[in-house]
């Protein structure tokens, strides 16, 4: 806001008034700050969306892969690890969180 009074107050003639030039140049301007503030807020919304369509993506993946055959595994396999878990999370010294690429977090206590 500062910058935009600054540029007007620079533009007044000796009477205090701005030409119609120096208008339409400060008008193009807001508007130039207008159109890049909306693409910024276009290219966060489209992100967004993209995440949770992905996250939906997941989930439907997650799902089939439980649907079939009850989803019980007996041992550790690390190549179905990969594929549904982004991260693990330490809670605390007896407790995991496993972040799944849905967005799930399973909580695991750790029986010692």
């Amino acid at each position: 806001m500062g910058n935009r009074k600054a540029f007007l107050d620079s533009k007044r003639g000796p009477n205090g008034l701005l030409s119609a030039k120096d208008v339409a140049a400060y008008e193009k301007m807001e508007a130039e700050l207008e159109a890049a503030r909306l693409k910024e807020q276009k290219t966060a919304f489209l992100n967004s969306l993209a995440g949770e369509q992905s996250a939906v993506t997941e989930a439907e993946e997650l799902y089939k892969y439980l649907a079939k055959d009850g989803g019980i595994i007996e041992e550790f396999d690390n190549g179905l690890f990969e594929r549904f878990v982004s991260g693990i999370t330490v809670f605390s010294p007896v407790e995991l969180g496993f972040k799944l690429k849905c967005g799930l977090v399973l909580r695991e206590r750790i029986v010692r």
